[in-house]
């Protein structure tokens, strides 16, 4: 369930890109908006046609059209004033400490040598890893034992599931039975 940005009541959400629970909520919410160009297609052509194409962009968040200040805005204005981006509360505690010291900074010297001369398989998926792509040296769960080099896409996903499934039994969720057999 998502909330809509619009009304704020609650909606089944399709998919990541639906912030409104109906068109019609969507478009009024969109309306309100300065930044929002009522006539549709129309619109967007005479906007791209006033300025360079790279000034006129969609909204990452809500989806809207508005002017940027630079080629990297993503989000309109509005969307930045209501979202502000979270920094970290904690500090990061140095590599050492988090279990990539000096031997493991050795180690991934070693397989980065390796890896210039040679094509090296990822320990998690098997696929190869290509030089100038990017790559982590990976470690057994328990942190005992280094597994060899992994996609950083692999191994960042892994971590990510396990911190979620653990996240999940401490707040105590089950799966939901869904109507699909899997």
């Amino acid at each position: 369930m998502a909330t809509c940005i619009g009304c704020g009541g609650r909606f089944p959400q399709r998919n990541a890109n639906h912030r409104y629970c109906t068109k019609n909520c969507g478009d009024k919410a969109r309306s309100k908006q300065r930044y929002w160009k009522p006539g549709g297609r129309r619109e967007v052509m005479q906007m791209q046609q006033t300025s360079t194409a790279s000034t006129v962009g969609s909204c990452t968040q809500c989806g809207l059209l508005f002017q940027r200040k630079t080629a990297h805005t993503r989000r309109c204005p509005s969307c930045v004033a209501r979202f502000p981006r979270r920094k970290r509360s904690y500090p990061k505690a140095p590599a050492s400490q988090r279990g990539y010291g000096r031997e493991h900074q050795q180690l991934r010297k070693r397989w980065a040598a390796r890896m210039q001369t040679e094509l090296i398989l990822c320990a998690k998926c098997g696929l190869e890893i290509w030089p100038g792509q990017r790559w982590d040296l990976g470690h057994t769960t328990d942190r005992t034992a280094y597994t060899g080099p992994e996609h950083a896409f692999c191994n960042r996903s892994a971590g990510a599931r396990k911190r979620e499934r653990l996240r999940r039994e401490r707040l105590g969720f089950s799966p939901e039975p869904t109507s699909r057999t899997w």
